[in-house]
């Protein structure tokens, strides 16, 4: 079994959110399942739910980071400004 782990991080200084899949209350592969009954996706399309671990938002202009781990291996790593 593989250990998932998201990082939230807005301006590069401030961890929002940070949790392992297991506290999912609707898991990933759930998650797509749904998303694809109305639209399709793209290499590199990005899905951003949030995590378990705590409730954020973001404004207008506001730099976002996002990290996920798997085995404690970053493999995904982005970084965007909100518009």
């Amino acid at each position: 079994m593989f250990l998932f782990l998201l990082s939230y991080i807005l301006w590069g200084l401030v961890l929002q959110q940070h949790a392992t899949y297991e506290l999912m209350i609707y898991k990933p592969q759930q998650i797509l399942d749904e998303i694809l009954l109305f639209m399709s996706l793209e290499n590199g399309d990005i899905i951003i739910t949030g995590t378990p671990k705590g409730v954020t938002s973001y404004k207008l202009k506001d730099k976002i980071k996002i990290e996920l781990f798997v085995d404690n291996k970053l493999i995904i790593n982005k970084e965007w400004e909100a518009n």
